[in-house]
């Protein structure tokens, strides 16, 4: 079985051919690879001749003991990682315990070996948060590391738990993950408007180190807003994508991640909504809603249209659209992650008033 041993000082990976079993493995040359700055691993993926594919790490591996491919299948077969702990926020991530790692698993349509290359050879999520010196509030609990390890393999996937369990948490931690690796760079959020300053202070508090832009104002500042380039988050509401739905064409603009907020806004198809934020060019697609179907199942085939275009259609009975979201949809209600919950969490939430609900406001201070 060849075997990947790296050391964190060098930085080396070196490739070792050992006869453990009846017939030879099929890569039996050694060769000595050293990852560069880029954070890249070249591997062999073909016998006869070696061909080197290189494959970008969301991480360089800290302290990995061993990395073990079974002869002839190709795919990762054990990965022992140990990591070190991080300053994180009010205290420091434990380095991951036994008992309890979470795996980035690559979505069951990924069939190419080197895309689920990328994602069989990372370190769990709680090394690589322990190790990468990305600071957090506290750490997050173990269902909210499932959530992570769902979305960020995934072009298109809908998160889909019940309110109160942190979905703007687990979307803001996995884009911040794409932006550090490289996948992401230009990022939108699209939420309702009373939700914009929620979304902001949320990145704020969960990815600080991210500059994020609100978009709003007038025509021409808004304009300059999407236009620029150094801002790697954007945050807007559903109605600021429509009116600038053609700034947008005009533009060219296009994202490399596009999150939607309560995104049971786009399940008429036919409406302005939808189409004005289904015509977003885009590479990855995630959707974040509590209530994923409301009145009937075609609710989800339009949330779809966003997330897998023609992946699922209307007539289809429930079990088949139920068999069809599987791979793209992940939901948890507080009942099933409730081992996982402490008692009580406080915390303050600022909300921004109307124009009607301030005057109202001043009016029952100024009455007593």
């Amino acid at each position: 079985m060849p075997t990947f041993d790296s050391e964190r000082s060098e930085s080396r990976v070196e490739i070792r051919s050992e006869m453990c079993c009846a017939s030879p493995p099929e890569v039996t040359s050694v060769k000595s690879l050293v990852l560069p700055s880029s954070q890249t691993l070249q591997l062999p993926v073909r016998a006869n001749p070696v061909r080197l594919h290189e494959v970008p790490l969301l991480h360089q591996p800290a302290q990995i003991v061993s990395h073990c491919f079974v002869s002839g299948a190709s795919l990762l077969s054990d990965v022992r990682a140990a990591g070190t702990q991080g300053s994180v926020g009010r205290g420091r991530v434990p380095a991951p315990s036994v008992r309890k790692r979470t795996r980035v698993q690559p979505p069951q349509d990924v069939v190419k070996l080197s895309e689920r290359l990328f994602y069989l050879l990372q370190p769990d999520l709680e090394t690589l948060l322990a190790g990468c010196r990305l600071s957090f509030p506290h750490e997050p609990f173990p269902f909210q590391f499932d959530g992570m390890a769902f979305l960020l393999p995934r072009f298109g996937g809908i998160l889909a738990d019940e309110m109160g369990l942190g979905k703007s948490m687990q979307a803001i931690s996995s884009l911040r993950l794409l932006v550090h690796s490289g996948q992401a760079r230009s990022v939108l959020i699209v939420c309702p408007k009373g939700l914009v300053s929620n979304w902001a202070r949320e990145l704020s508090v969960w990815a600080p180190e991210l500059v994020v832009g609100v978009i709003a104002g007038d025509p021409e500042r808004r304009r300059w807003q999407w236009s620029l380039q150094d801002v790697p988050v954007k945050v807007a509401h559903y109605e600021a994508v429509i009116r600038d739905r053609s700034l947008l064409d005009e533009m060219r603009s296009e994202f490399d991640l596009v999150i939607l907020d309560e995104a049971q806004r786009i399940k008429n198809r036919s409406s302005q909504t939808s189409q004005a934020i289904c015509s977003i060019s885009r590479k990855r697609s995630w959707a974040l809603t509590g209530t994923p179907v409301e009145n009937r199942s075609e609710d989800l085939v339009g949330i779809f249209e966003f997330v897998a275009p023609g992946h699922v259609h209307d007539g289809m009975s429930p079990r088949a659209l139920g068999a069809a979201a599987k791979g793209h949809c992940l939901r948890r209600t507080k009942d099933k992650v409730l081992e996982d919950m402490p008692p009580r969490l406080d915390s303050d939430r600022h909300i921004e008033l109307s124009k009607e609900q301030r005057e109202t406001y001043r009016r029952a201070e100024e009455e007593g």
